[in-house]
């Protein structure tokens, strides 16, 4: 239980710094624009690697369904 409850803090801080990199921005980024996700997602998977906690992978189906 204290793993999880530790995790989940670690994602919550996560998700604040990444929220606060996206409005530091230059330009305004909506959220729930489809940039808005992109950074996201990218910023969120760095955060998480820098936090030392493994990323879900990507759904590599949907990039690689074009090849």
């Amino acid at each position: 239980m204290q793993i999880l409850t530790a995790t989940l803090r670690d994602e919550e801080k996560a998700d604040a710094e990444v929220r606060k990199k996206i409005t530091s921005q230059k330009k305004e980024i909506l959220e729930g624009s489809e940039e808005w996700d992109v950074l996201y997602r990218k910023y969120y998977a760095d955060e998480l690697r820098r936090l030392g906690i493994a990323a879900a992978p990507d759904d590599r189906r949907s990039r690689t369904s074009s090849y």
